[in-house]
This record gives C-alpha cells, sequence and structure tokens, in this order.
C-alpha cells in the first residue's frame, strides 16, 4: 500500500479467505517443524512445503514472486540457518545439531494471503528446558515495552518518549 493510501475494509467472505490461507500457513509450519532434524536439507523442507500446497491445493505466496523485475524466488519457503539473514533460498545445506532455523512461509487462497515465520532449534529441543528457544534482541524488548503500554484506540505516539528511554 502506497503512503497516504486508505485501508479497505474487508467483507465476511474476504476475512474467511484469509484465516483460511493462515492456517493452512501454521499447519504447513507445524509440519516443517516436526520434518526438520538433524541431517535433513533446507531443500528437502521446501519440497514438504510445495508437496502440502499441492495437496491443500492453495498458493505458494513466495515462489515466483519477483516484485520491480528482479528474479523471481525459487521456492516455497524462505530458509535461514545460523547466521543467515532473512529470506535464505532453500538448498543443500544440511541441518546439524544446535543450528537455529528460522523459516518464512506464506500461502493464498484466493488471492487473500497468509504468511508467518517461525524460529527454531536442530536437534537441541530437549535441552530448553521450559522457557524455549531464548534469543537475545534488544528490538524485541522494545516492542514489547510499546506493546504494554498501548491502550485500544490509542496511537500510540504518547509513549514515544518512554520508548526512547527504554
Amino acid at each position: 500500500m502506497a503512503y497516504g493510501e486508505r485501508i479497505t475494509v474487508k467483507t465476511r467472505r474476504e476475512l474467511e479467505r484469509m484465516r483460511e490461507a493462515a492456517r493452512h500457513v501454521g499447519e504447513i509450519l507445524l509440519e516443517l517443524r516436526e520434518l526438520a532434524k538433524p541431517g535433513v536439507t533446507t531443500a528437502e523442507l521446501d519440497r514438504a512445503a510445495e508437496r502440502s500446497i499441492e495437496r491443500r491445493g492453495v498458493v505458494s505466496s513466495f515462489k515466483g514472486y519477483g516484485p520491480h523485475g528482479l528474479p523471481q524466488y525459487p521456492a516455497s519457503v524462505c530458509i535461514s540457518v545460523n547466521e543467515e539473514i532473512v529470506h535464505g533460498i532453500p538448498g543443500p545445506r544440511v541441518l546439524e545439531d544446535g543450528d537455529i532455523l528460522s523459516l518464512d512461509f506464506g500461502v493464498s487462497v484466493d488471492g487473500w494471503h497468509g504468511d508467518s515465520a517461525v524460529t527454531l532449534p536442530i536437534g537441541v529441543g530437549s535441552s530448553l528446558g521450559s522457557g524455549g528457544l531464548q534469543i537475545p534482541c534488544r528490538g524485541g524488548e522494545s516492542f514489547f515495552v510499546r506493546l504494554r503500554a498501548l491502550r485500544s484506540g490509542s496511537s500510540g505516539g504518547g509513549t514515544a518518549a518512554r520508548f526512547r528511554r527504554s
């Protein structure tokens, strides 16, 4: 959406399609999480996602996407391991015990998109304890400080000074 454009109010049917797309995304990410183990390649995860997309009759939001004349994205999932930045392309990389895997995934239903991302440990899940995967991130902490300060109906501008001090 370009700056200054209005947000279009969605119809009940449009919202249902968006929810359906998001449900497929969540379920497929759960499938990929179960498959993501030491010895599996990132290309194998992408192929599993493609099979699930085909079985469900939905469309990948990522594969073939190439805005503004850029090369088209060749995969259905963006997969990044460890130090790799977001939107990595799946390939022959083999997951190893202790890797940190990020999966970014989206599908569309009748042109309405669902999109989500998860980050998970490979092969070390049982040693994480009840706290789960803890990744230090000052930006994430700041987000939650700001989120707690917001109230329904507020613009959030009143928390800007506190946010900068946090």
